[in-house]
């Protein structure tokens, strides 16, 4: 399946002028780019970043949870949901 994580479309697209984190675009979802999980399924090619320990630590231990989507809000906290229904009221909600 298409993983579509924005933080892929970002390594592609690289530093707009309005830095690393700038939003996403509809253009940006098309860039042609193995790291595009929009337009790609799967993993990217490689690694996006340097993880850290706490990361790592996660991948070898994941938490047993049955979110598929989730999004970030406006403060940085994550909002997850088991169903494309339940992420769409997510964004209303938080964005």
């Amino acid at each position: 399946m298409k993983l579509q994580v924005d933080s892929t479309i970002q390594y592609a697209r690289g530093n707009t002028g309005k830095g690393w984190w700038a939003p996403i675009t509809v253009a940006d979802e098309k860039i042609d780019s193995p790291y595009n999980t929009y337009l790609y399924t799967g993993l990217p090619p490689h690694p996006i970043d340097n993880p850290g320990l706490d990361a790592i630590n996660a991948v070898l231990n994941p938490a047993k949870t049955n979110c598929m989507y989730y999004l970030h809000d406006t403060s940085g906290n994550i909002h997850c949901s088991a169903t494309y229904q339940g992420h769409l009221q997510n964004i209303q909600t938080y964005l």
